[in-house]
This record gives C-alpha cells, structure tokens and sequence, in this order.
C-alpha cells in the first residue's frame, strides 16, 4: 500500500494528496514486483480521502488501483 488514510468524520478537512510524483518500484523490487501485489491505497476508515494527481504510475501498481476496505 502506498496510502491508507482514514476520517471518523465526513467533516474532518484531513486527507492525503500525492502531486507531481513517480510512483515506482525501487531496482531491488523490480524483479520481484509480481510476488508482492501492490496499490495505490486502501481506506482506513468510513470517510477516507486520498488524491493522487499530475503524477507517473508504473506498472508496479495493481491495475485495479485501489485495494477494498476489508
């Protein structure tokens, strides 16, 4: 997981906001990225806010993105 953030509370003005980054593999990863299934984030809580934008995403990332709240 890149993120995981969570609120109680829909009117908490807290989140997360990923801008103008690459988001990647390091090399020692790269080789075994498939054995470790990786996403961009997972809500914490009820009321989660993350924003990723203006950003690179490799492939390291599920194509799916984002992992369900379990």
């Amino acid at each position: 997981m890149v993120t995981a953030q969570g609120r109680v509370d829909p009117n908490q003005n807290t989140g997360i906001v990923i801008q103008k980054c690459r988001i990647g593999a390091t090399k020692d990863l790269e080789g075994v990225k498939n054995n470790f299934p990786t996403y961009l984030g997972r809500p914490w809580k009820e009321y989660s806010r993350t924003v990723i934008m203006q950003s690179s995403i490799s492939d390291v990332i599920q194509p799916v993105g984002w992992h369900e709240w379990n």
